[in-house]
């Protein structure tokens, strides 16, 4: 689920909560409403960027109140767009308003905004990832250079504000254009490479329950909401395939719900492991490891197909 859908959930849950006013989620927002508080406070505001509305107003105009964003929200009270990435919270509100509702939702909303995109992870990979995984092909049985490995990986992790890739510079599958930018394709393999070194890595892990707190954190960090790019990688495939001819099961193009899989299971076994006595860490790590060992099987066989694919443009 992308940052978008985990934003809108959000609003539909915390919304209703918040006013005692008139409150519409996505999907149930009368257009007048939008329409006069655009008129009123926000702006030229697409329709389908609209998330939630509270209308202050008492026969309906929409004129007065909140207006929530993809991105942020306008209200009546303040003439400027406030982004949700600023962590904006109140000190108070007016009457029929739940200042504590309101803050935990903004709050909500801004940790998914400052979370790193999948394309963000990517962009960040590009420039540690090579000398991640030479380091672990050169010696990865001798535990020093294991430490190397990890130590070089950890430190391509990190983000700078001037890193941050616009997704604007991947594929886009729809643009014909796009598909003989082989620096695209080469980002995407090495994203998706570098994300399979860190299985492998987890599982040549020898003191998984000598301590058990560390494994946690690996799980951890092989965590990602943001599936984006595993999403796109369904479509390139499904576009070759469509290319030359082949027609294929939609099942066949599972690469971004599989990944969803995995990544629910990683949330199971975290939590298993915070709360299970010493005896159970056993089987729960030795099932953790066949799942990290399956998942790494669908992402090497997932790089195979982008290999293949690439290859028809040298």
């Amino acid at each position: 689920m992308g940052k978008r859908e985990r934003k809108r959930e959000i609003i539909q849950k915390y919304l209703p909560n918040c006013s005692t006013w008139s409150v519409y989620t996505y999907g149930n927002i009368p257009k007048s409403r939008i329409d006069g508080a655009c008129k009123s406070y926000a702006g030229s505001v697409d329709y389908n960027e609209v998330l939630g509305l509270i209308d202050e107003t008492v026969f309906g105009s929409g004129k007065k109140g909140f207006l929530f964003t993809v991105d942020g929200f306008y209200t009546d009270g303040n003439n400027k767009f406030l982004r949700y990435s600023d962590g904006i919270s109140y000190k108070s509100l007016g009457a029929g308003y739940n200042l504590t509702a309101m803050n935990e939702m903004l709050d909500k909303l801004y940790q998914i905004e400052s979370e790193p995109s999948g394309w963000d992870i990517a962009g960040a990979l590009l420039g540690g990832a090579f000398d991640f995984l030479q380091a672990w092909s050169d010696n990865s049985d001798t535990s020093e250079n294991m430490d190397t490995a990890k130590d070089g990986f950890i430190e391509s992790e990190v983000i700078e504000p001037d890193e941050i890739v616009d997704e604007s510079n991947f594929i886009d599958v729809e643009n014909d254009d796009d598909w003989n930018n082989k620096t695209r394709w080469d980002l995407i393999i090495t994203y998706l490479k570098s994300r399979s070194t860190m299985l492998q890595f987890s599982l040549l892990q020898t003191d998984w329950l000598q301590d058990s707190s560390e494994m946690i954190d690996i799980l951890h960090s092989l965590q990602n909401e943001d599936l984006s790019i595993e999403e796109s990688c369904d479509e390139i495939i499904k576009s070759a395939d469509e290319e030359k001819g082949i027609i294929k099961a939609e099942s066949a193009y599972s690469f971004e719900k599989n990944s969803r899989r995995f990544q629910n299971k990683l949330k199971y076994y975290i939590s298993e492991l915070n709360m299970c006595d010493e005896d159970e860490k056993k089987d729960i790590l030795e099932d953790c490891k066949t799942e990290i060992s399956g998942y790494q099987k669908i992402l090497e066989r997932e790089i195979s197909q982008l290999k293949q694919i690439r290859s028809v443009m040298e």
